[in-house]
């Protein structure tokens, strides 16, 4: 939390604030969580891209004209790149919409915690009594 709202500040300074927020007891588990969905999410999903690239730029590159076979070069890591930044956009987006819930979770601790509020008490069952509120939103 900043004391100085004259001072700019970058963006390394509020990762490591953040990162001293992890820090604090009961916010952990806010934070691996969703973490924990988006590798297990994420992980899965580009692992299933990979098996099917194989299949997919021989297929993509069939439409490649013979004439303009000398273009498969450089097609060929333009179409991977573009492959995996789709794939990585379309995941990541999915990834953020399954964690948004735990986000709200999130802000609740931290607002508690740093105004020095009592933080509601949301253990394992106070989460899951709580989803059909976070559900929701």
């Amino acid at each position: 939390v900043s004391t100085s709202p004259t001072s700019p500040r970058s963006g390394v300074y509020y990762f490591s604030q953040g990162w001293k927020l992890i820090g604090l007891p009961g916010i952990r588990r806010f934070v691996f969580l969703p973490l924990l969905v988006n590798i297990i999410l994420m992980g899965g999903a580009f692992w299933w891209l990979f098996t099917r690239l194989d299949s997919w730029i021989p297929s993509l590159m069939s439409h490649v004209p013979e004439w303009l076979s000398w273009l498969n070069y450089l097609l060929w890591p333009v179409m991977v790149i573009s492959i995996l930044l789709v794939f990585g956009y379309f995941f990541s987006t999915i990834a953020n919409w399954i964690a948004a819930p735990f986000s709200g979770l999130l802000a609740e601790q931290l607002e508690a915690r740093l105004t020095g509020a009592t933080p509601p008490d949301v253990g394992v069952f106070g989460i899951m009594k709580d989803v059909p509120r976070i559900m929701k939103r």
